[in-house]
């Protein structure tokens, strides 16, 4: 019970996160069943690409929603961003759940899923990076973990919508059971909502001082002072979008699309990644607090290219055994690198900017370079195979390594 009372902060707001990634992360794990239903009249892999396509074209929003719920988190506080960002994705994701499909009634079926999604992009920005704040503010011990604790929640939903989706994904599930990730929202966010109704307000949220900050004055001090800072956030956010998407969700249409599994076996495989990372978390980010974060970055990466590689390759064998290992040791390298990854990304930006420097930047990374990565990993691996997921990890993994460096350079 005293763990309980101490943690409540982190226990409930991972309760949020994991019911929103939970919902978000069903769109591309069906996006073999999306492609057929919404795009019927495209081969199957030009129906994936327009699938991923949708998935990119709602990101370019992703930077306004970034730095508006940022600029909420520093004007109104960390709390009521939470809570808004539960009730915007609820209702995204229950729509994309009652959405027609192309039989139904034509073009319009795609374009109200991208609208759905760009709703579920918005409220995305709204929660991810503005959890891990709030979590470090409330920290009173280890700030590496207290800020795991956002991507533990995340992987988490994450790694329970790859179990639904492989349920519902069954040869015996009725055609309409695809709806039913999506539909869960309904009780999900709701039940999230009506938890995060209990969080205390940040320590570290200045009611005086924020009433002092206009949207106009905070874009200023971020271009001005915060440039590097921001690049940083840029690259590192990169690097957790492009991992998951294209060495976790990509992978699993990758390996559908090839006849090397059936879609279930994809997202069980699929889940063994998010399983891994959300033990590994933590204890990394203990190692990270007692040994230096820099060291333990550059192990993640290191031990991320190498995975990502493995299990690329090793897919074409259809065995599961050989591929639940490939991806432990792929998330093993992805956790090690985010385990104090939003510690340092804390670092960079003072209490009364943080939640607006971390969440805009973090969303135009997402933008730049996660959103197009399933799109660009199938092009590519129609040209050269399963080495197109790989060279967009290795490429983002470059990147990261640029940011730790530029990040050493600032201390």
């Amino acid at each position: 019970m005293k763990f309980v009372t101490r943690h409540k902060p982190i226990i409930i707001t991972c309760t949020g996160a994991v019911a929103e990634w939970l919902e978000f992360s069903a769109y591309l794990y069906l996006a073999p069943r999306l492609a057929h239903l919404f795009f019927p009249e495209q081969a199957s892999a030009a129906g994936l690409v327009s699938v991923f396509g949708l998935f990119a074209i709602a990101y370019v929003t992703r930077p306004v929603g970034g730095f508006i719920f940022g600029y909420l988190g520093d004007r109104f506080g960390r709390r009521m961003t939470l809570m808004l960002s539960v009730l915007i994705m609820a209702l995204a994701t229950t729509g994309i759940g009652l959405l027609p499909t192309w039989e139904q009634i034509g073009i319009w079926a795609p374009i109200l899923l991208l609208s759905c999604r760009v709703m579920q992009g918005v409220a995305v920005a709204g929660e991810f990076t503005n959890a891990a704040v709030f979590m470090i503010e409330q920290s009173r011990g280890n700030p590496c973990l207290a800020g795991s604790w956002a991507n533990w929640g995340a992987n988490l939903g994450v790694a329970l919508g790859a179990l639904v989706t492989a349920l519902v994904s069954l040869p015996s599930m009725p055609d309409w059971a695809w709806r039913i990730p999506f539909l869960l929202s309904c009780t999900t966010s709701l039940l999230a909502l009506l938890i995060r109704r209990k969080l205390i307000e940040s320590p570290a949220f200045d009611t005086a001082a924020a009433h002092k900050l206009s949207p106009r004055t905070v874009l200023t001090e971020l271009i001005i002072g915060h440039k590097r800072n921001s690049l940083i956030v840029i690259l590192i956010g990169a690097y957790a979008g492009v991992t998951l998407y294209v060495g976790n969700m990509f992978w699993c249409s990758h390996v559908v699309s090839h006849g090397y599994f059936t879609a279930s076996q994809a997202n069980v495989i699929a889940s063994v990644d998010m399983g891994v990372e959300f033990l590994i978390l933590p204890l990394m980010a203990i190692v990270a607090h007692r040994t230096g974060i820099r060291k333990v970055m550059i192990a993640g990466l290191i031990v991320t290219a190498f995975g990502a590689l493995l299990n690329f390759y090793l897919a074409a064998q259809g065995s599961m055994l050989v591929s639940m290992l490939t991806m432990a040791l792929f998330a093993t390298g992805v956790a090690t690198f985010e385990a104090p990854m939003f510690k340092l990304l804390f670092d960079l930006f003072p209490a009364r900017i943080r939640c607006t420097g971390i969440a805009l930047a973090w969303a135009i990374g997402q933008s730049l370079f996660s959103s197009p990565s399933p799109m660009l990993a199938q092009r590519l691996s129609e040209h050269y195979g399963w080495l197109g997921g790989v060279i967009c990890i290795l490429l983002v993994c470059g990147v990261a390594l640029a940011a730790i460096w530029g990040y050493s350079k600032n201390q």
